[in-house]
Protein backbone atom coordinates (compact mmCIF):
# COMPACT_ATOMS: atom_id res chain seq x y z
CA UNK A 1 0.00 0.00 0.00
CA UNK A 2 2.79 2.40 0.91
CA UNK A 3 4.50 1.59 -2.38
CA UNK A 4 1.37 2.49 -4.36
CA UNK A 5 1.03 5.81 -2.50
CA UNK A 6 4.73 6.54 -3.01
CA UNK A 7 4.58 5.75 -6.75
CA UNK A 8 1.40 7.78 -7.12
CA UNK A 9 3.08 10.73 -5.43
CA UNK A 10 6.11 10.49 -7.74
CA UNK A 11 3.79 10.25 -10.76
CA UNK A 12 1.86 13.38 -9.70
CA UNK A 13 5.03 15.36 -8.95
CA UNK A 14 6.66 14.41 -12.26
CA UNK A 15 3.67 15.69 -14.24
CA UNK A 16 3.33 18.88 -12.21
CA UNK A 17 6.97 19.87 -12.83
CA UNK A 18 7.07 21.64 -16.17
CA UNK A 19 10.53 21.87 -17.71
CA UNK A 20 11.98 25.34 -18.13
CA UNK A 21 11.80 25.18 -21.94
CA UNK A 22 8.04 24.52 -21.76
CA UNK A 23 7.55 27.59 -19.59
CA UNK A 24 9.59 29.74 -21.96
CA UNK A 25 7.64 28.39 -24.95
CA UNK A 26 4.40 29.07 -23.06
CA UNK A 27 5.38 32.71 -22.45
CA UNK A 28 6.28 33.16 -26.13
CA UNK A 29 2.91 31.69 -27.14
CA UNK A 30 1.20 34.16 -24.79
CA UNK A 31 3.24 36.96 -26.40
CA UNK A 32 2.10 35.83 -29.88
CA UNK A 33 -1.51 35.68 -28.74
CA UNK A 34 -1.40 39.15 -27.19
CA UNK A 35 0.03 40.67 -30.39
CA UNK A 36 -2.30 38.70 -32.66
CA UNK A 37 -5.34 39.89 -30.68
CA UNK A 38 -4.02 43.44 -30.12
CA UNK A 39 -4.16 42.87 -26.36
CA UNK A 40 -1.73 45.36 -24.84
CA UNK A 41 -2.79 44.53 -21.26
CA UNK A 42 -2.06 40.86 -21.91
CA UNK A 43 1.28 41.86 -23.43
CA UNK A 44 2.17 44.08 -20.47
CA UNK A 45 1.13 41.39 -17.98
CA UNK A 46 3.90 39.14 -19.31
CA UNK A 47 6.54 41.63 -18.14
CA UNK A 48 6.85 41.43 -14.38
CA UNK A 49 9.52 44.02 -13.74
CA UNK A 50 8.81 47.35 -15.49
CA UNK A 51 12.02 49.35 -15.11
CA UNK A 52 12.23 53.12 -15.64
CA UNK A 53 14.82 52.51 -18.39
CA UNK A 54 12.28 50.53 -20.44
CA UNK A 55 10.18 52.41 -23.01
CA UNK A 56 6.73 53.14 -21.59
CA UNK A 57 5.01 51.22 -24.38
CA UNK A 58 7.76 48.56 -24.79
CA UNK A 59 7.59 49.38 -28.51
CA UNK A 60 4.18 47.72 -28.50
CA UNK A 61 2.85 49.76 -31.45
CA UNK A 62 5.91 48.92 -33.54
CA UNK A 63 5.67 45.22 -32.65
CA UNK A 64 1.97 45.28 -33.45
CA UNK A 65 2.47 46.97 -36.83
CA UNK A 66 5.15 44.45 -37.85
CA UNK A 67 3.36 41.39 -36.42
CA UNK A 68 1.64 40.15 -39.59
CA UNK A 69 5.04 39.87 -41.33
CA UNK A 70 6.94 38.81 -38.24
CA UNK A 71 8.80 35.59 -37.64
CA UNK A 72 6.35 34.85 -34.81
CA UNK A 73 3.32 35.04 -37.09
CA UNK A 74 4.87 33.29 -40.09
CA UNK A 75 6.91 30.61 -38.33
CA UNK A 76 5.16 28.06 -36.14
CA UNK A 77 8.36 27.28 -34.23
CA UNK A 78 9.79 29.33 -31.39
CA UNK A 79 13.32 29.53 -32.77
CA UNK A 80 15.18 31.39 -30.09
CA UNK A 81 18.81 31.44 -29.06
CA UNK A 82 19.94 31.33 -25.47
CA UNK A 83 22.40 34.20 -25.17
CA UNK A 84 23.20 33.64 -21.52
CA UNK A 85 22.16 30.74 -19.29
CA UNK A 86 22.76 32.84 -16.18
CA UNK A 87 23.75 36.50 -16.49
CA UNK A 88 25.20 38.52 -13.61
CA UNK A 89 21.69 39.07 -12.24
CA UNK A 90 20.86 35.35 -12.31
CA UNK A 91 18.57 35.69 -15.36
CA UNK A 92 18.36 33.48 -18.41
CA UNK A 93 18.55 35.67 -21.53
CA UNK A 94 17.11 34.57 -24.85
CA UNK A 95 17.07 36.28 -28.23
CA UNK A 96 13.92 35.77 -30.26
CA UNK A 97 14.07 36.85 -33.93
CA UNK A 98 10.94 38.91 -34.53
CA UNK A 99 11.15 40.66 -37.88
CA UNK A 100 13.50 40.46 -40.85
CA UNK A 101 12.78 42.51 -43.96
CA UNK A 102 12.44 46.18 -44.74
CA UNK A 103 9.47 48.12 -43.46
CA UNK A 104 9.01 51.19 -45.66
CA UNK A 105 7.13 53.15 -42.98
CA UNK A 106 9.54 52.72 -40.06
CA UNK A 107 12.78 51.80 -41.94
CA UNK A 108 13.16 48.76 -39.67
CA UNK A 109 15.42 46.14 -41.24
CA UNK A 110 15.33 43.66 -38.41
CA UNK A 111 14.04 43.44 -34.90
CA UNK A 112 14.87 40.96 -32.16
CA UNK A 113 13.29 40.54 -28.77
CA UNK A 114 15.60 40.05 -25.82
CA UNK A 115 13.63 38.22 -23.17
CA UNK A 116 14.93 37.85 -19.64
CA UNK A 117 13.66 35.10 -17.33
CA UNK A 118 14.25 34.69 -13.63
CA UNK A 119 16.09 34.45 -11.41
CA UNK A 120 13.92 31.45 -10.58
CA UNK A 121 13.94 32.30 -6.89
CA UNK A 122 12.17 35.62 -7.51
CA UNK A 123 10.27 35.42 -10.79
CA UNK A 124 8.22 32.63 -12.38
CA UNK A 125 9.82 31.30 -15.56
CA UNK A 126 6.64 31.73 -17.61
CA UNK A 127 6.89 35.54 -17.51
CA UNK A 128 9.63 38.00 -18.42
CA UNK A 129 11.60 39.63 -15.64
CA UNK A 130 12.86 42.13 -18.26
CA UNK A 131 12.13 42.83 -21.92
CA UNK A 132 14.13 44.65 -24.61
CA UNK A 133 13.80 45.28 -28.31
CA UNK A 134 16.92 45.19 -30.46
CA UNK A 135 16.12 47.25 -33.58
CA UNK A 136 18.24 47.69 -36.70
CA UNK A 137 17.31 50.38 -39.23
CA UNK A 138 18.08 50.91 -42.91
CA UNK A 139 20.02 54.16 -42.55
CA UNK A 140 19.36 55.43 -46.08
CA UNK A 141 15.62 54.86 -45.82
CA UNK A 142 15.58 56.41 -42.35
CA UNK A 143 17.30 59.53 -43.71
CA UNK A 144 14.74 59.71 -46.51
CA UNK A 145 11.84 59.36 -44.06
CA UNK A 146 13.28 62.07 -41.79
CA UNK A 147 13.93 64.44 -44.66
CA UNK A 148 10.42 63.98 -46.09
CA UNK A 149 8.42 63.97 -42.85
CA UNK A 150 10.43 66.32 -40.67
CA UNK A 151 11.95 68.45 -43.42
CA UNK A 152 15.48 67.79 -42.16
CA UNK A 153 18.22 68.40 -44.69
CA UNK A 154 21.12 65.97 -44.21
CA UNK A 155 23.27 67.33 -47.02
Amino acid sequence: METIIFLSLIFIISFSCTPERDKIDYSIEKLKLALKNNDQKGFDSLILNQLPSMPKDNHYELLLSLYSNSELALNGENDYTVLNEVNRFGQKVIKLPYYVGLDSITAVESLNLLLYYGPKEYFPMDKFSHFETEIFYDKDLLKQIYSEKLKIDFD
